[in-house]
């Protein structure tokens, strides 16, 4: 568990958020009553004077009332005949020299505090957050996380020469400088959120192998969807020296929010569908990520394999890689029919009028050319059906239109926006992992050979690879449950129908991470063969026993 910022961080934030805080009306109206109490003290010592000469207030001298109040503006020096000075004169003298005095004050004020919170944040804070960024590229991911209470040190290197950045961070508690603080050793948190992948693994690892540092994971930002599978499979990238990179992907992160879980099931069952079919328009990166967790999640009890249908792709566009692996061997995995997941591509045309299709997904790479097409294809899908299949839109991280799609005429889901809300909590997810560390301490207690097993052992030491999959499988705790409560069968019957769901869920994602079916041989991690990978009529009984247990350990009853 992270450790919560101590009360020097705290106060660092603190001293940050009043350098950068706007000006309260308290500040004008001290200034305001320094100036009027000197002005009318000034005035009045002049008319006692004026009075004992004798002399009548006139044209002549009214540039002494004018300038007297200047006179107190400077402390002045003749403290000796102070005794002789009449309240009005005495009353200026105080409160001239505060003006200039309390205006050097808040000139430099800024300065002072957040030189006293990078003070603190060098040498006695502790549980505090360090994003590295570039570019701002984690200026969303600061705020956000700064809003949500965490204590930020943002290191850019260009964030210092933009006062404009600095204004809206240092008003949040974000506290900004050019380059990672000296010592890391205090750190609660450690994310890397630079433009470039390789820059982002690169500063990792030279973190990780030239610092003391005090986070167990390191986490960082990956964008590309090819790397992102690579670093699953580089265990000794990944775990080094007891710090783990955590790769993220905020496309990926917010599809596994959007998509994970019963609703596309219940939407299924309620439009009389055998099976959940997602039909995706676009080839981005967002969607190849809702293609994987379809694929992986949409099996239930109740509805067959999932289909994932490609619209207005060329025939002989190649499908991407792990799609078209578990294309190639599906099959032979799962069996024939609609027990079999499916990949199709559909023209445009047939794609509209398949009255199958359960949802719709469209990216077409820019937020506006998404819009128009989310638009144009829902208007379509409302001429051509009754009851027309919803359509999503992915915007970009920044778009403010999503009310856009709030309207009653067309039949819209609300938009997916990565990135949106997404702060340094959400990305630890730890209430997430803990019920994917209770899922791999289950089958590490019952199947794990004292941790001979390659995917047994501590959960801080496990590969990403089974930390992914462990992931997976809470992932869709949410469905079993859901089958549990809807379809009806009894419990022997209905542990069973859920086992079978958890094998064919399970091949499914051992498809996906690259692995195949190993036939009569033995199982082979360094070529990626397992035997189970079969369908579950030709599963042994010892491999099904896993799942079974597997099923047993959930509290099919939570809500």
């Amino acid at each position: 568990m992270d450790p919560a910022p101590n009360r020097s961080a705290r106060l660092a934030r603190y001293l940050v958020r009043s350098a950068w805080a706007p000006l309260r009306w308290q500040r004008p109206a001290l200034l305001g009553a320094l100036v009027l109490a000197t002005t009318l003290g000034a005035a009045w010592s002049v008319n006692l004077r004026h009075q004992a000469v004798g002399q009548r207030l006139g044209w002549a001298n009214t540039l002494d009332y004018l300038y007297a109040p200047f006179l107190y503006l400077v402390p002045q020096t003749n403290f000796a005949f102070a005794a002789s000075l009449n309240l009005p004169e005495a009353l200026a003298r105080v409160t001239g020299p505060l003006i200039p005095l309390l205006g050097l004050f808040w000139l430099a004020r800024r300065q002072l505090l957040i030189t006293a919170a990078d003070v603190l944040i060098d040498h006695s804070a502790s549980g505090h957050a360090v994003i590295l960024a570039n570019q701002g590229h984690g200026d969303a991911l600061a705020l956000a996380s700064a809003e949500a209470g965490e204590v930020i040190v943002l290191a850019d290197p260009g964030v210092m020469d933009e006062e404009d950045r600095l204004a809206v961070l240092g008003t949040a508690g974000v506290m900004c400088r050019s380059a990672l603080p000296k010592s890391l050793a205090q750190v609660g948190t450690l994310a890397l959120w630079q433009a470039s992948d390789a820059d982002n693994i690169a500063s990792a690892t030279s973190v990780r192998s030239g610092r003391d540092i005090g986070p167990s994971d390191i986490h960082l930002s990956v964008r590309g969807l090819e790397l992102h599978r690579a670093l699953l499979q580089a265990p000794d990238l990944m775990l080094d020296k007891a710090v783990r990179l955590r790769p993220h992907s905020l496309a990926g992160s917010a599809m596994r929010a959007a998509i994970t879980g019963p609703d596309f099931l219940e939407t299924a069952v309620e439009r009389g569908q055998s099976r959940v079919t997602l039909c995706l328009w676009g080839n981005s990166d967002a969607l190849q990520w809702a293609a994987e967790l379809a694929l992986r999640q949409f099996w239930s009890v109740r509805l067959s394999a999932p289909r994932v249908v490609w619209a207005n792709m060329a025939a002989d566009a190649p499908l991407p890689e792990p799609l078209a692996h578990l294309a190639d061997h599906a099959a032979q995995v799962f069996g024939q029919g609609t027990a079999c997941p499916a990949i199709e591509r559909l023209s445009a045309d047939a794609a509209c009028a398949d009255q199958a299709i359960t949802c719709h997904l469209v990216d077409a790479g820019d937020t506006d050319a998404t819009v128009a097409r989310s638009f144009s294809l829902a208007a379509r899908l409302r001429q051509d059906h009754v009851r027309p299949a919803p359509v999503q839109a992915v915007l970009g991280a920044a778009c403010a239109i999503a009310p856009l799609f709030t309207t009653d005429k067309l039949e819209f889901l609300p938009p997916i926006i990565p990135g949106a809300g997404v702060t340094l909590a959400t990305l630890r997810n730890r209430k997430a992992d803990e019920v994917a560390a209770e899922i791999h301490l289950a089958y590490d207690q019952q199947f794990g050979s004292g941790g001979t097993a390659p995917a047994s052992g501590r959960w801080q030491d496990l590969p990403e690879t089974y930390v992914a999959a462990s992931r997976a499988a809470a992932d869709h705790v949410a469905i079993k449950r859901w089958d549990a409560q809807t379809s009806g069968l009894a419990e022997d019957h209905l542990i069973e129908r859920l086992a079978e769901a958890e094998h064919n869920r399970w091949s499914a994602d051992r498809l996906l991470a690259g692995w195949s079916p190993a036939g009569a041989a033995a199982r082979d991690n360094e070529r990626r063969l397992h035997p189970d990978l079969r369908p579950w009529a030709m599963l042994g009984d010892a491999a099904k026993e896993k799942d079974r247990e597997a099923v047993k350990h959930i509290d099919l009853r939570a809500i």
